[in-house]
């Protein structure tokens, strides 16, 4: 489904995330990006994997569930109104309820594999069940501090913090 080349690839000015061998994803699987806050987790999914999904959007959907979901579940509120859902959306439950229930419209007028994004959302289980039902066309990745997961069926990308010399570091 996605293929993330072995490179040093800048995130911001100053940050840079070096990863060390080619990632793929690839539906039926089910990733875990693990690690301690600041290790470049949530800045892989918004500056290298995202963009690189949406650069493409005709070959899958794709589900993201924020860290923090504020804006996007104004935005999912909206857009439920506008097309007219069966009940107002109140919490992240119901917006991961419509985001699914939207999800299999859109797969009935065009089959595409999904690609499934949770970055530390506490309404994730919903996706993680669509995901067991429908994993031979979709593909799960998921961020998290590693608490509470059963990592016999995750394939996990280990984060870790690289050590910084501060004879390097210049104060500007």
């Amino acid at each position: 489904m996605l293929n993330i080349p072995a490179a040093k690839h800048a995130l911001y000015q100053g940050f840079d995330l070096e990863i060390t061998m080619e990632l793929t994803f690839l539906a039926g699987n089910r990733y875990l990006l693990n690690g301690v806050n600041g290790s470049g987790k949530t800045s892989l999914l918004q500056k290298i994997l995202l963009p690189l999904l949406l650069a493409h959007p005709e070959r899958q959907y794709i589900i993201y569930l924020e860290q923090q979901m504020r804006g996007q579940f104004l935005a999912l509120k909206a857009h439920a109104a506008l097309h007219e859902y069966h009940h107002p959306l109140v919490n992240e439950s119901d917006a991961v309820e419509y985001l699914l229930y939207d999800l299999g419209h859109c797969l009935q007028r065009q089959p595409r594999p999904v690609f499934l994004i949770i970055d530390e959302s506490v309404a994730a289980q919903p996706i993680r069940d669509y995901w067991a039902e429908h994993r031979d066309s979709s593909c799960l990745l998921e961020v998290s501090h590693g608490e509470d997961q059963d990592h016999r069926v995750w394939k996990i990308l280990q984060f870790t913090l690289a050590k910084v010399d501060l004879a390097q570091v210049k104060a500007i």
